[in-house]
């Protein structure tokens, strides 16, 4: 009788969103109608409430420990989850993956802080990156980086075309030419500048529309109310471009992936990244991308100078003038992490 592999996927879960609580979500399904695999998510969300956040904390541990034998696979590197993924170890086979794009500048020093997670991590029996560059920097410090960079895109398993039917009537009622797609997870700030070019797709919609043409950009933000969402809005009014840009809140179930497939061009004008899910994803289903080269990006991306305005026109121009492209023919995820976790199939 074949035995029973039980994985333990621990990280972010819905109502959170973002690139890691995607890739977690879909990690969770990988093995579905697989037999003799078990997979079990154990949230990282932190609680409102910090006793309960600390509890859950400290009861993680001994719920690994009493569970049978098996992988653990963490998707947080923060210090309390290596201790946890440190104490698993002692029963079950861990596993690291870094999506934080940012390792070489966080943790260069030799704080003590610093030597205590290096500490940690040397317990794991594979860290894994998301990106060469992340590699490269952890394979300088440890001896157990897994041999090969698995990004974080996972494709999902349904995609639900039905939830852009707006989307869908408000192009078409608007004789637009062609559909652009951005996508920002927060509004925030990068070295005092937009993280994730809400401010360049704003301006570049602008500048396509002063050489005649008639886009339409479905944004896919956070619309919590602040004082940036504020300046956007604002800037969209004094541009006149309402018509041309559609903002989309990320948090009212819109499938962002029948948005890329969808849109001729999915934008990517971050001024840092990790490896995008989403950009990703837009590769996935055919989708032209055009992106900063503020770090590795995947191949079929058309990249512009990073923060470069001109460019990123010239480049978006290139790619709307381009014939289609076909979506990129993706090996089996499931295969790739069978091999990972050492599962004989």
């Amino acid at each position: 009788m074949t035995s029973t592999t039980h994985i333990v996927l621990i990280g972010p879960t819905p109502p959170l969103i973002g690139g890691v609580c995607t890739h977690v979500n879909r990690a969770s399904h990988l093995f579905d109608r697989v037999e003799n695999i078990k997979v079990r998510v154990l949230s990282s969300n932190a609680s409102t409430n910090k006793l309960r956040s600390l509890f859950t904390l400290l009861r993680m541990p001994i719920t690994l420990l009493a569970r049978p034998a098996g992988v653990v696979h963490i998707h947080v590197d923060s210090l309390p989850f290596l201790v946890i993924g440190f104490l698993a170890s002692i029963k079950h086979k861990v596993y690291l993956t870094v999506h934080n794009n940012r390792y070489p500048s966080l943790y260069s020093d030799s704080s003590i802080s610093t030597a205590f997670r290096w500490r940690l991590m040397k317990a794991f029996d594979k860290i894994v990156a998301v990106n060469s560059d992340t590699k490269e920097f952890l394979d300088r410090r440890l001896k157990n980086v897994y041999e090969e960079v698995l990004p974080a895109f996972l494709p999902p398993q349904h995609i639900e075309e039905s939830s852009i039917d707006f989307i869908r009537d408000h192009f078409n009622q608007g004789n637009y030419d062609t559909m652009l797609a951005g996508y920002a997870y927060r509004l925030s700030f990068y070295q005092n500048q937009d993280l994730y070019g809400v401010d360049m797709m704003a301006e570049l919609v602008k500048q396509l529309v002063e050489q005649g043409k008639n886009p339409l950009l479905v944004l896919m933000l956070n619309l919590t109310p602040n004082a940036y969402l504020n300046t956007i809005t604002e800037r969209i009014a004094t541009y006149n471009l309402k018509n041309n840009i559609l903002l989309v809140d990320i948090t009212k179930g819109v499938d962002s992936v029948a948005v890329w497939k969808q849109a001729d061009v999915y934008l990517r004008p971050t001024n840092t990244d990790g490896d995008s899910v989403a950009l990703r994803e837009a590769l996935h289903v055919g989708t032209h991308v055009v992106a900063s080269n503020c770090t590795f990006r995947p191949d079929g991306v058309v990249l512009f100078q990073n923060r470069d305005q001109n460019d990123f026109l010239a480049k978006t121009l290139e790619v709307l003038n381009a014939k289609p492209i076909k979506a990129t023919q993706m090996k089996s995820f499931r295969d790739t992490y069978a091999l990972l976790y050492g599962i004989k199939r």
